[in-house]
């Protein structure tokens, strides 16, 4: 039997062991592991590169302090994004800014880009966020963690409170709702669960 992980999640349950153990080198795994997704998911809440940065950072920063509150070494993920979202949530409430996004903000491709596509770009980035602005907080906690952070709907009910049934469904009706606000003429929604 070898004592080498064998899948990530196995590589992730042994970083976070590791850690409790003392080795502070070990939650490297675990953030070089989760660093992208979870910027990903912040950046949506965010919509601000060095917010999400300072938000990644501090999420990561608190899971480490924090992982003895963590009971069960295998919902590490589920715990983190719990964590980031809360401080994004926070961070969002202190600052009482607009949720508008301003399309002078995304960032300019490069100068070889086409201006068509740069438009396009830009159009679709800002229908994105307005259609994300439609759903519910739930819905578009659960969208988030599952589109952006690649979570399953078990990770996503850990993170979320929820139970799977109920994140099958706020899954399905944020789809639902997204199509609709970015797609009106589509009556039709194909999921998977």
């Amino acid at each position: 039997m070898s004592c080498l992980p064998n899948t990530p999640e196995d590589s992730v349950r042994a970083a976070v062991r590791a850690v409790r153990a003392g080795d502070r080198a070990a939650f490297r795994v675990l953030v070089e592991t989760y660093q992208h997704p979870l910027y990903g998911v912040l950046f949506r809440y965010l919509k601000n590169r060095d917010d999400c940065l300072d938000v990644t950072q501090r999420a990561f920063v608190r899971a480490f302090e924090r992982l003895e509150d963590l009971t069960d070494d295998g919902a590490f993920k589920p715990w983190l994004f719990r964590i980031a979202i809360n401080l994004a949530l926070s961070q969002i409430r202190s600052s009482q800014r607009g949720r508008e996004e301003d399309l002078d903000s995304i960032p300019e491709p490069s100068r070889e880009a086409q201006q068509e596509e740069l438009v396009a770009q830009k159009q679709r980035s800002k229908a994105l966020y307005e259609a994300l602005e439609t759903l519910s907080p739930t819905q578009k906690k659960v969208i988030l963690l599952k589109l952006e952070g690649g979570l399953n709907a078990k990770e996503i009910a850990a993170s979320a409170d929820l139970s799977e049934g109920a994140v099958r469904v706020h899954v399905h009706n944020a789809i639902k709702r997204l199509r609709a606000h970015l797609d009106p003429e589509s009556g039709s929604i194909e999921t998977e669960s």
